[in-house]
């Protein structure tokens, strides 16, 4: 009995020494991500102790799809090429004798820092409580790089298509006539006194176009603004605007700006170069807040308080800097605009054109003002043009100037460069003005040079004769460094700027900015001057900007600012207030700060806003209220806040018969919610939403809550989109079907092992088309069997699509099948397909 029992205690000890270690690897199912591909059910080898998964590398290249490496187990080497990074054909001649590799199932298993000795990779994310993987290579995958070739084959397809025709489900048409939007405002600045405003205001459509009108009524009645807009007119992206309007001109032009009369452009933002500044310029309706930003990262912000028109001055480190405006809107809206400050922006392609044609009365005194602009493009590098320019400045002042333009980009791509040339002939006095500017870029230097000689009225109104500015810009990573030299001359006098100016751009972000300048006249007077701004946009509700001016040997040579606000984020919560405080120190003036706070009662039947600011000792609370009223339907509430929204309406029924339609003895069905953006109303009783406070401008994606309707019941279509028009709705009934499932079996007529089965699945997958579109797509489970939920009543094609190269052929790749409608959802069972693998068994022999 010793003898048995000393015996088995020595072959248990021989065994954990020789075995124990594979042991501890037990079969362990997970899901297995890379790329697009995805498999829930792939099968690995799990170390428990360590914690360590194993994955067999034939099985993994199939599942890659990179059929063009093979493992050879005898020699244990990997062979062959696979496309890598740069697309590039990479050979791989690899050994695969690692410490703790293992061979099982006709597959060897390796560690996954044993993987990244083999492929570059990215980053692998192991999940052990999940049994998720996740992997992610630093070259494209065989079904990436499908997936991008038929996405180019699209692209291609629709490259005529307009965006409207290739996204929008529903498209409205402009109206001769509709009933349209009216608002009431009342406003008072201070509830402490009795002045007040009353407006009245009016959106429609009219003539085909979009309406708006504005009318104060107290404290006198006097009209406030009056558009009607057509959008792509005579060509895309043009706007023709009949009533108020800004005139885009360039500094030069001493001239009244704001004019009622009609403006055809290609955009509502304008820029120009301002010696060493560019200013861009442009005009929101009903926008709260206005951001500028570079890279990211913001740059100046404006809160616009109502007010229509807004400005920004940015310093020129590089005259090839791409800036992007943010406008937040009143209804909870986000416009996002690009702008390029270098002329290649104005450079046109051969045969095209741009223009810009204005002419009205200035709002202000009433003159005749007149712009008109044309360029074309003479070949893909030159674009020529001129203008014609006539109005009076605020003193009754008549100027009137004509322009030609020449814009000439140099064939040479290693070194850009554009010369942008402007003669503008002052026909009132007789003279001629000449602008010339050079901008150049060799690897990461920018070279910027401007040269201007000006008379008569313009020279009046710039504060010089002649002028040159010369500078150098480079970008060192995230800093960027620019310096020059600008010379003026006016009646005697020479003015030499030299500048040195910094930025700093982090993806953390923070914006550092310091301007530095020296100026010394031919009278021996000195100047410096320096300007230093940070910026911070990190805080998740929060805007941030410090800034410090100095100015050596002057009164109040110093002065320090800081100024928060809150940001109007993309999530919309907290946006029902706003409030900025601004903090200034100088050493003439002291201390003084300004408190700006808004807080928005909004609802579906009023809206309400009441302004709080603090300035110099001085509280003052304000308020606005707004209502808004569908004239077609007074009483019924809607939330709309201004009058240029659209709204969205229509019906939440259960389509019975699977027409789409809602036909009469189908019902509408209550308390289902409804979202478009960030908007939510639930049914009423009849099945009836309605929800307002919409872009026109904008795409508008209509979706249910699907928590909000039965489980088995879903929308014929997930989402609706639709492109609307200003002040006016549009109907969008939602059909609700009940759902099915379509299942079956993957099978074989000859027996296969687990492994050889498991590799013909995995490059298996069951499609489900509905008038040869793609619906769903799905991959059988590890035993061949598959199933298809959620599939809406219609007929079908069932496909098997086999993506390996094994010597193998479907008996059968395709079945119709019809899925009917009911007010209850089927199982449709046994849509099985089948594989001869007689071939592939034959081979192996």
């Amino acid at each position: 009995m010793k003898y048995i029992v000393g015996l088995l205690l020595c072959l248990f000890f021989t065994n954990q020494i020789i075995f124990g270690e594979e042991n501890t690897k037990e079969e362990a199912y997970i899901e297995i991500i890379s790329g697009n591909l995805d498999n829930d059910f792939y099968m690995i080898y799990f170390d428990y102790n360590e914690n360590k998964p194993y994955l067999g590398l034939e099985s993994l290249l199939n599942f890659l799809e990179l059929d063009d490496l093979k493992v050879n187990l005898k020699s244990k080497t990997l062979e062959g090429k696979y496309i890598g990074q740069n697309e590039k054909n990479i050979t791989v001649d690899d050994d695969l004798d690692f410490k703790d590799e293992f061979i099982k199932d006709d597959d060897i298993y390796i560690s996954l820092d044993d993987l990244k000795k083999i492929f570059p990779i990215e980053n692998i994310t192991w999940d052990s409580d999940g049994l998720k993987l996740i992997l992610d290579f630093k070259f494209k995958l065989p079904s990436q790089l499908r997936s991008e070739a038929e996405n180019r084959i699209r692209t291609l397809e629709n490259k005529n298509k307009s965006k409207e025709e290739i996204n929008a489900d529903i498209i409205m048409k402009h109206k001769m006539i509709s009933s349209g939007i009216l608002k009431f405002e009342y406003n008072k600045q201070d509830i402490e006194k009795k002045e007040y405003n009353l407006n009245l205001a009016y959106g429609s459509q009219l003539f085909y176009g979009d309406f708006k009108i504005s009318q104060e009524i107290k404290p006198e009645s006097k009209l406030n603004y009056i558009n009607l807009e057509y959008n792509d007119f005579l060509k895309k992206n043009n706007k023709l605007v009949l009533g108020d309007s800004y005139l885009q001109l360039d500094d030069y032009t001493d001239i009244e700006r704001n004019i009622r009369g009609f403006s055809i452009s290609k955009s509502n933002l304008y820029t120009y170069t301002n010696n060493n500044e560019t200013v861009i310029q442009g005009e929101a309706y009903n926008a709260n807040l206005v951001e500028l930003l570079q890279n990211g990262n913001l740059i100046d912000y404006k809160r616009i308080s109502g007010k229509q028109n807004f400005s920004f001055k940015v310093s020129n480190l590089s005259n090839f800097t791409t800036y992007i405006i943010k406008i937040y809107y009143n209804n909870g809206k986000i416009e996002t605009r690009e702008v390029s400050i270098l002329s290649t922006n104005d450079i046109l392609k051969k045969g095209n054109s741009n223009y810009i044609l204005q002419g009205g009365q200035s709002n202000e005194n009433h003159y005749g003002q007149q712009n008109y602009n044309y360029l074309y493009g003479i070949t893909d590098d030159l674009t020529l043009g001129g203008g014609f320019i006539q109005g009076k400045n605020s003193d009754g002042v008549k100027n009137e100037y004509i322009t030609s333009r020449a814009i000439y980009r140099t064939p040479l791509k290693i070194i850009p460069t554009v010369i942008d040339g402007k003669i503008i002939y002052d026909s009132k006095q007789d003279l001629y003005n000449y602008i010339f500017k050079l901008n150049q870029k060799f690897l990461d230097t920018t070279l910027f040079f401007q040269y201007d000689e000006l008379n008569g009225s313009i020279m009046k109104n710039k504060g010089y004769e002649k002028y040159y500015n010369l500078g150098l810009s480079r970008g060192f990573g995230k800093i960027s460094i620019a310096l020059g030299k600008e010379n003026k001359k006016y009646e005697g006098n020479v003015d030499n700027n030299y500048y040195l100016n910094f930025e700093y751009n982090t993806f953390s972000n923070i914006s550092l900015f310091l301007e530095n300048s020296y100026e010394k006249d031919n009278q021996g007077l000195e100047k410096y001057k320096m300007d230093f701004k940070s910026s911070y946009s990190g805080f998740s509700y929060l805007y941030t900007i410090f800034e410090m001016k100095y100015e050596k040997d002057t009164p109040g040579d110093r002065e320090y600012s800081l100024r928060i606000t809150k940001k109007n984020n993309d999530d919309h919560k907290y946006n029902n207030f706003d409030f900025g405080i601004t903090l200034k120190y100088d050493t003439v003036e002291k201390f003084t700060y300004g408190i700006d706070f808004t807080y928005r009662f909004d609802g579906d039947s009023i809206y309400i806003e009441t302004p709080f600011n603090r300035d110099e000792d001085k509280n003052t609370m304000g308020l606005n209220v707004e209502k808004s009223f569908l004239l077609k339907e007074p009483l019924r509430k809607i939330n709309t806040k201004n009058i240029d929204d659209m709204w969205i309406e229509g019906t939440v029924f259960l389509d019975e018969n699977g027409n789409g339609i809602q036909d009469k003895n189908e019902e509408g069905l209550p308390n289902v919610e409804v979202n478009i953006g960030t908007e939510k109303r639930n049914t009423d009783k009849y099945g009836r939403y309605i929800i307002g406070n919409l872009s026109s401008k904008e795409l508008q994606t209509v979706e249910i809550n699907g928590e909000t309707i039965d489980a088995m019941m879903k929308p014929e279509k997930e989402n609706i989109i639709v492109k609307g028009v200003a002040s006016s709705g549009v109907t969008v009934n939602i059909p609700i079907a009940a759902v099915s499932v379509i299942t079956g079996n993957i099978q074989i007529n000859e027996f296969l092992s687990d492994e050889e089965f498991l590799k013909l699945l995995s490059k298996t997958e069951i499609i489900l088309l509905k008038n040869n579109k793609i619906i769903k797509k799905v991959f059988p489970e590890f035993d061949g069997y598959y199933y298809l939920e959620d599939v809406l009543p219609g007929e079908y094609q069932l496909k098997v699509d086999y993506k390996g190269n094994l010597p193998v052929k479907l008996l059968n790749s395709e079945k119709n099948i019809k899925i009917d409608s009911d007010l209850e959802g089927k199982d449709y069972e046994e849509n099985n397909f089948k594989f001869d693998v007689k071939n592939l068994i034959t081979k192996e022999k």
